[in-house]
């Protein structure tokens, strides 16, 4: 029930507060107090004027999906047609238990994603107050945030080497992340989406970059780019299979290389073999006339260099067996006569 606001208005006429023993507008006023009425006439009115009880218009809740660990404000709009000083009350509620706060902020402290924010508001203007008014909210998704990225390998890169993405991202809420990914190589944006890249095309001296974003279905994180790798030189390699020693009186053996950034200058080089072994650094055509003390197993080591700090290399044995080193160091058969 709305209470009355009692005013008094103290207003000059020619009728005076009547005082005991007293009448107004007639008789007798005794002494001092019936002069005093009769010079200055004074009329009490008491006015009562009814209060108008404060409305709560609307409460909003600021952010309106707060992240966990986060804080919540309370925005409150009043009218009062009185103009009076309002005073409010709070009363909130976390997952439906009480939260100890009587202002207009709360932190939301352990609150996870999900977990239902209400706050019941009442306004007093110091005689009456409004009826309550509830607003809620829910509190909200923390996007994920991206700590890293790297490559694997680490370090450097070689064309035909399969690169894989490394991200490493952190989600307060523990939902599970998903990768969106974006490549470039020399500053030009590739279609491929995979966390893999194919280099099998690129060339020595390329720069390749990556951009990463983080979803958790709910939010994404920001980007983050890695820094760039650049493909380096990629050593060549003998594909070429070692001949077996046989019966011959002379082992020959043509090494084979190939080089993945296509260098067509190689040269070769014997690192490793028996006295008297001896390699062609252009044509790669190795030979060996072995002596007839040289039988057993020999070991032999044998290098291509790309001229661009690149080197391959293959082991392997030849074995010459008695038999062999003495048919090696016969003299060949006297013409028969005819």
């Amino acid at each position: 029930m709305a209470r009355h606001r009692g005013i008094v208005r103290w207003l000059g006429g020619a009728c005076a507060i009547a005082l005991v023993g007293s009448g107004c507008g007639g008789g007798d006023v005794p002494g001092e107090a019936g002069a005093a009425a009769s010079n200055t006439a004074v009329e009490e009115e008491d006015e009562w004027e009814e209060n108008t009880i404060p409305v709560i218009e609307w409460v909003h809740l600021e952010p309106s999906s707060p992240a966990p660990g986060g804080s919540v404000t309370a925005q409150v709009r009043v009218n009062d047609p009185d103009g009076d000083d309002i005073e409010y009350g709070y009363a909130w509620r976390i997952n439906g238990r009480p939260v100890r706060s009587s202002g207009d902020r709360i932190t939301l402290g352990n609150a996870l994603k999900g977990d239902p924010i209400s706050v019941t508001v009442t306004a007093s203007d110091g005689w009456d107050e409004s009826e309550a008014y509830t607003a809620r909210a829910v509190v909200g998704n923390t996007p994920p945030v991206l700590q890293s990225v790297t490559f694997d390998p680490l370090g450097t890169i070689h064309r035909g080497q399969r690169v894989t993405a490394r991200p490493i991202a952190i989600d307060q809420d523990g939902d599970v992340l998903q990768y969106e990914y974006r490549w470039w190589v020399n500053d030009r944006e590739l279609s491929s989406e995979s966390d893999m890249l194919d280099t099998s095309r690129l060339k020595r001296g390329d720069e390749v970059r990556i951009e990463v974003v983080a979803s958790d279905g709910y939010s994404e994180s920001n980007p983050l780019r890695s820094a760039p790798i650049k493909v380096e030189n990629s050593p060549p390699k003998i594909v070429s299979t070692p001949a077996n020693a046989g019966d011959a009186s002379v082992y020959l053996y043509q090494v084979q290389a190939e080089d993945p950034d296509g260098d067509r200058r190689l040269r070769y080089r014997l690192e490793q073999g028996p006295p008297g072994m001896t390699i062609d650094p252009i044509s790669g055509a190795l030979s060996w006339a072995p002596a007839e003390s040289a039988t057993g197993t020999h070991n032999v080591e044998v290098a291509v260099d790309d001229l661009q700090g690149g080197v391959g290399s293959q082991r392997f044995t030849v074995v010459i067996s008695e038999e062999e080193a003495a048919a090696e160091a016969a003299p060949p058969a006297a013409p028969s006569e005819g």
